[in-house]
């Protein structure tokens, strides 16, 4: 086990890119058939909307060593220590898992999907560190 275990996901997903420039195609396509506006208007959003996703490129992961876990490292971090975390819930249903952190002092914190690894990694990572997993 290393000291120190990192899971990073860009923002920038080869599906992002596809769907970008599909958006790119249609909006090409709307300007040589002279599309009417509700077609720009819809074709326009998505482009845009899709660009910011490009632009912003938002990261998610976590960080997880001897002393912390910390999620959203490269967004807006929040930092646990670890023996403030009683247990970890994992509860698996038909398409993923839900992963629900329990605090020493009641407080309870759901992570999300996208900042944390697969969730078997997960609990492996976890119990070599000595943190409480509950599977459900």
């Amino acid at each position: 086990m290393s000291d120190v275990y990192e899971y990073h996901l860009t923002g920038r997903r080869p599906l992002t890119w596809g769907a970008f420039a599909i958006a790119c195609g249609l909006l090409s396509l709307a300007w040589f058939a002279d599309a009417p506006w509700y077609i720009w208007c819809i074709w326009g959003g998505v482009g845009v909307w899709l660009a910011c996703l490009l632009l912003c490129n938002g990261h998610s992961g976590l960080r997880l060593d001897h002393e912390t876990l910390t999620f959203s490292p490269f967004r807006n971090p929040r930092v646990l220590p670890l023996a403030g975390i009683a247990k970890v819930v994992m509860t698996d249903w038909s398409d993923g898992c839900d992963v629900v952190i329990c605090l020493n002092d009641g407080e309870k914190i759901s992570v999300a999907d996208q900042d944390r690894p697969p969730s078997r990694i997960f609990e492996r990572e976890l119990r070599a560190r000595d943190i409480n997993v509950e599977r459900r």
